[in-house]
This record gives structure tokens, sequence and C-alpha cells, in this order.
């Protein structure tokens, strides 16, 4: 699953370069970097929620929180506006539907669709570990809830290896 958003970027920029595909590809491509770049600020707050901090000060639920902001938008469902967005408020998940729509409307190569699902899946799965940790009992909970997330969100974005020690490779 690793790539699939760079396999994405990569089947937008193939379609840029046929004349039919030019300006569905240059919307698409437009998306989907938006939705790369979100997802980077969401793998940013997910890595600084597991890093060092006083214990019991509410650290990594509030990044995590964050976290599932900047992926759902303000329109999500698990949407919370008393803790800070730092996103631009549409969401990930948002950006990768509308992709979506536009490459099951046969705009689309196969690998396109799957590089696509895969990602979505990765993640909805993120934002369910990151949900357990926002709620989790325990610090044990909470903290192996945002690890698990913060690896999904990374496989999503597709990077080999990340820039920092807590989700590695």
């Amino acid at each position: 699953i690793r790539g699939a958003m760079a396999v994405a970027g990569a089947m937008c920029l193939v379609v840029t370069l046929t004349p039919a595909g030019m300006l569905w590809a240059g919307d698409v491509g437009s998306i989907v970097q938006q939705a790369q770049q979100q997802l980077t600020i969401a793998i940013q707050q997910a890595e600084a929620s597991l890093q060092p901090h006083q214990p019991g000060s509410g650290h990594t639920k509030q990044h995590m929180q964050q976290v599932i902001n900047v992926l759902e938008g303000r329109n999500g469902k698990n949407f919370n506006a008393k803790v800070e967005s730092p996103g631009d408020g549409e969401g990930v998940t948002k950006r990768l539907e509308m992709t979506a729509e536009e490459v099951k409307g046969g705009q689309g190569s196969k690998n396109l669709q799957q590089a696509l699902d895969q990602t979505m899946a990765l993640v909805q799965e993120a934002i369910q570990h990151a949900k357990r940790s926002v709620q989790g009992a325990d610090v044990h909970e909470t903290h192996l809830q945002a690890g698990l997330a913060a690896g999904l969100l990374v496989a999503a974005a597709g990077r080999p290896d990340s820039e920092s020690p807590i989700t590695g490779s």
C-alpha cells in the first residue's frame, strides 16, 4: 500500500499529458496536492502527540483531536471546534472523496481507483485509531492508538520513511 498517494499523483500527471484529460487532470491534481498538504499537517500533529510531554496534561489527546479535525474537516462527524484545527478546514477525506467521484466517472484508470480506495481506507482507519486515542482510558491506550494512527497516516501519504524518528519507515 506504500505509495498510494504517490501513485495517485503520478497517474494524474500521466492523464495531464493527454489532450483530452488536461483540464480534468489539473483539477484532480490540484485536489490531490491539497490532500497531500493536509495529510502532511495531520502527520505532523500525530507525531507531535507522541513527543515527550507532562503526563496527564492531555497533550496526546489534544493533538489526536487536531488530527481528526484536519482529516475530516469542519463538516466531519468527529470534528471538535473547541480544539484548534491546524488544517484548512476542508478535510483530507472530502478531497479524496471528490477525487474518487471524478475517477469513478470514467476519468481515471483502475490503478488510480485502487490507489484512492487504499488511501481512503488507511485514512479512515487512522481516524478510528485517533478517536480511540482521544477516548483512551489510560496513558498506554492513548499512546498506543496515537502511534497506530500516525503510522497509518504515513502509509496513506506513501512515504517510505518520515522526517521524524517517531513514525520511521
